[in-house]
């Protein structure tokens, strides 16, 4: 490697880092100068009407939940007088009755 190869790749590492702490700088800059940030009293307001959404959409998908385990305990309640399983067998009221 030549010397000249060498100061290429510090001159591109220093070029980097001045970038990456620019960055850091208009970052720091723009969150504490140009960004608008809630007063505490619309910070807390936002949070109850998160809070009330959250148990609104909590309590839905509950009802939702149990509605429909409700309907499909039935559904299979409803099939199962006609299925039996016999023996690892899977038996129907009509192959009861005709393999006596």
């Amino acid at each position: 490697m030549s010397l000249t190869c060498k100061n290429e790749k510090s001159f591109k590492l220093i070029t980097l880092m001045k970038k990456v702490v620019n960055y850091f700088k208009e970052t720091y800059d723009e969150l504490i100068n140009k960004v608008s940030w809630p007063t505490w009293n619309e910070l807390q307001s936002s949070a109850v009407v998160v809070s009330i959404a959250s148990l609104i959409i909590a309590a839905v998908v509950y009802l939702m939940d149990t509605a429909f385990s409700t309907v499909l305990q039935q559904f299979y309640r409803s099939f199962s007088d006609f299925f039996r399983i016999k023996n690892g067998y899977l038996l129907t009221e009509y192959s009861n009755i005709h393999s006596s």
